[in-house]
Order: C-alpha cells, then structure tokens, then sequence
C-alpha cells in the first residue's frame, strides 16, 4: 500500500490511515503513532515506524511540585497533551520567571525538562563589595565581585554564579599569602604627603598626609600599602562649607556619580536595591561642611512554603504569591482546609516591617458530634 503525505510517498506500511496526519520537523504523527523520515538530495532514504508515545509518569519535579499533587497522582500515567500547574520551593522559580507554571506531558517527556531554576540574591560580601543590581539572578547567571585590597574568591576568581545549590563560590573574600610592594602614594588634591616620601613601599607600610592652609582633611589622615594597592585616601575640604562624598548606607546607593568634593547647596538623591525600602528623605544636601541625615533601606520579608507550612497557612490570593515582599506591604493568608485561627492575634492580614512579620497560626478543626 502507497500513502502520500505533503508530497512525500510511504511505501511498505500496512494499515490504515485513518487519522489527521500532522507534520513537524520530519516526523509525522497519525494518531498516536509517529512516523520518521531521513532524506538526502531531496530523495527518500529510509522509513521507519516508532513505537506508540509513551505516556507520561508522576513528574519528579526537582525543587518543586505540582500542585495539589495528591490528588492528580492516582491518575497518573496520563497521555501525550496533558498538562499540570506546579510551584517551586522557596528560593526557586519556574521556567517563566514566575511562582506557578505549567508542565506539559510530550512526546519526548515533560516539558519544561528542568521545571524550577534557583534564584541567588546578593547579600553582604564578606571582606569585599556587593554589586548593586535591582532584580535577582537566575540559575547560570554569574556577577563580578570586588574583593578588599589582600583578599579574593578562592582560586583568585573574581567572579560568583548562581547554581542550583546558591552562589558559587560562596560570597566570602580570603586573604591571600601573597602580597606585593606599592607605587608612590597617590597625590592628594589641596593637600600632600607629610615628610619625605620613600623610593620604595612594602606590604603594611603607611603613608600620613596633610591639608594645605584653609583646607580640612576628611577621612583618615593615613593610608597603608596592602598587598600591593593603597587603602581609600582622604580628602581636603575647603573651610568654606564644602562637603566630601555622601555617606555610604546599607542596601543602597546613590543616583549618580560620586564626587571628591561637593560646593555648599549640593545634594544628591538614594536609591535602596530591589524589594528594600527606602525610609526618610532619599535627598541629603551639603551644609555648612556636613551632609544631612542619609536615608535608610529596610529589609524586605520573605514568605516561605515551610513557614506557613509550620503555621498550618496559604496565601489567600494564588495569583499573589509572593516570595519576598517589601517592608510596609501587607500579606493576607487563610487556614489550610480543616485548619481555623484560634486566636485572633496576629491577624492573618499582617504587616511587614524591615524585614519582620508575624505569621498568625491556625490549628486543626475538631467538628463535635453535636454539631454535625
């Protein structure tokens, strides 16, 4: 029996076609039976039947599961089509980016293949920088990292990658044995190194400097050789009201630029790193030499699946779900089913406050016999 299909002859197949056949990169599929072809020259080589589409076992979903899994797994195989809402554990995300997903059954197995990626956010660099960034990395993205002058990543790397099991290496700079001298000391503007400089500067060597008349030194009055680079170096500010760089906060950072030396009147504008809030004034001016009160950046409050697992809780919304929520922002839960709150207080609309919220509980309802 001869079939044709899209131009192209089957030869030697017994059967039927009886189905609507589908084309999709050189395979065909009749129903649930897929027929693959090779060509070469635009010339038909060989044909081959394949067995029939497997149907697809209870997904082990690492780092996550499917929702309301025990219900769907008696159910399970299911056929080539099929498809099932998942979630990802705390730290993880699914393929969209988002907190639920869909896992599809297919031909070739279950589709996305890796259903939940980590997501790594930057915390405080033990002896170095963190590098400011607004939004989370996902699994397989890396970051630069700025280590303290005699210190490094292990095997001197200077960068980190978020991997399935967190940042890697981890967010820690060590201090390396190997130290080296030092060029001449930087030039100071409005100022100069106090006494006779030296041809060459070891290791831990120290260098004092003073402000030229009319001029106040900010800063420490020294800087030493380590490992090569020389620590930060103070500045000269004239007396007239002229400020040094804003002061440095946690979490955040300022819009633009630093300078060495900001006129009276100057002012420069904060801005805290993604999900931490910003409180006070996000703008400091310089006065009279001094800058105003700098801002602060609140921590964020993460909502996980094991607290509110312990706390017998969901979030009220699914749409909602949140991991992470900013200080100020409200989440609204509700008792699992078969659960109910007990006391009313703390509400299960509570408030997060840097970086602190308080999970209400619920406990299991025993219905009385008198009641039924």
């Amino acid at each position: 029996m001869l079939f044709l299909l899209e131009g192209v002859a089957l030869e030697d197949f017994s059967g039927f076609l009886t189905h609507t056949q589908h084309h999709l990169n050189q395979e065909y599929f009749i129903s649930d039976i897929l027929l693959s072809y090779f060509s070469e020259h635009n010339f038909l080589i060989k044909w081959f039947i394949s067995d029939r589409m497997k149907p697809c076992d209870f997904p082990q979903i690492k780092n996550g599961r499917l929702h309301n899994e025990e219900r769907y797994r008696p159910y399970f195989p299911v056929p080539v089509g099929k498809r099932f809402h998942y979630l990802c554990n705390s730290g993880f995300v699914t393929a969209s980016r988002r907190y639920w997903g869909f896992i599809h059954c297919t031909a070739r197995g279950w589709r996305p293949a890796v259903p939940c990626v980590r997501q790594c956010v930057f915390h405080k660099v033990e002896n170095g920088e963190s590098p400011y960034r607004q939004i989370p990395y996902s699994q397989g993205e890396s970051a630069k990292v700025k280590c303290y002058p005699g210190y490094s990543l292990p095997n001197g790397q200077d960068t980190v990658t978020c991997t399935e099991n967190g940042w890697s290496p981890q967010l820690k700079c060590i201090r390396v044995n190997k130290v080296g001298p030092c060029d001449q000391p930087p030039e100071l503007l409005n100022g100069e190194v106090k006494g006779t400089k030296k041809e060459e500067y070891s290791h831990d060597d120290v260098v004092e400097y003073v402000c030229n008349p009319r001029y106040l030194l900010k800063g420490p009055n020294k800087i030493q050789c380590v490992d090569g680079k020389w620590t930060t170096l103070p500045i000269c500010v004239g007396s007239t009201g002229k400020c040094g760089p804003p002061p440095p906060i946690d979490n955040g950072d300022i819009t633009s630029f630093p300078l060495p030396i900001y006129a009276p009147s100057s002012s420069v504008e904060y801005q805290c790193k993604y999900l931490y809030q910003l409180q006070g004034n996000k703008k400091i001016t310089c006065r009279n030499g001094e800058w105003s009160e700098p801002p602060k950046c609140l921590h964020p409050c993460v909502i996980s699946e094991e607290i509110m697992e312990r706390h017998n809780i969901t979030l009220r919304w699914i749409e909602n779900q949140k991991l992470y929520i900013k200080s100020g922002d409200y989440a609204e839960f509700q008792c699992k089913s078969g659960y109910r709150q007990t006391n009313t207080r703390p509400p299960l609309r509570t408030l997060c406050i840097d970086g602190h919220i308080d999970f209400p509980s619920c406990s299991i309802y025993m219905i009385n016999s008198k009641d039924e």
